[in-house]
């Protein structure tokens, strides 16, 4: 009879013979599960401009940042709502956050990791957002995302949008004419207050 943990050994040790087989065969679809945060991620190797290492090296460092901001003792999470938007080791981080110390505390905390490239700050010095205007930005975001799978300017897939307070970031691994067409389409968004890129250009 099989031990259980040897058993679990053996079904590793298929599950990842079977991803190795996907990457060598360079499918373009790979859903993988459960690596970040058990959700399931779907990498588009010929589409995304980082490798597979980056893709999930950005994955693991935003859950790390994310999580290290709610369990700062010097942070309180009922006064602070800051997200980190990571893309090839450049942390975007937007949000609201009540005094300059927490901020501090914030961009402390987002260079302290290996991974981290650059910081771009474009935390608020306010109170948390409400949730009216949380949901306002959800849906300019997915207006957004919207008009850029329609636009035959772009690869919408290379592209990430972030919405804080109806200023749209831009983030991705794309040409200056791939991001200028980017900047136009959420410019033409209803809601908008303002459109800025954070690009990396090829």
């Amino acid at each position: 009879m099989t031990h259980p943990s040897n058993l679990r050994q053996h079904v590793c040790g298929i599950a990842l013979m079977g991803l190795s087989v996907i990457l060598i065969s360079g499918c373009v679809s790979i859903p993988i599960a459960g690596l970040v945060g058990g959700s399931a991620i779907a990498i588009d190797l010929s589409r995304d401009n980082r490798s597979v290492g980056t893709y999930l090296d950005d994955n693991v460092l935003e859950a790390k940042i994310s999580n290290e901001i709610r369990s700062d003792a010097t942070l309180s999470s009922s006064q602070i709502h800051v997200s980190p938007t990571i893309i090839n080791g450049v942390i975007l981080l937007t949000g609201e956050a009540p005094n300059r110390t927490h901020i501090d505390r914030i961009l402390d905390i987002a260079k302290s990791f290996k991974n981290t490239r650059k910081v771009i700050n474009r935390i608020e010095l306010a109170g948390k957002s409400t949730l009216a205007s949380r949901a306002n930005d959800s849906w300019i975001t997915m207006e957004v995302k919207s008009a850029l799978f329609h636009s035959d300017k772009v690869d919408h897939l290379r592209i990430k949008v972030v919405t804080e307070r109806a200023h749209v970031y831009l983030m991705g691994l794309v040409s200056t004419e791939e991001a200028d067409a980017a900047a136009q389409v959420a410019r033409s968004i209803n809601g908008v207050a303002r459109v800025v890129k954070v690009f990396e250009h090829l």
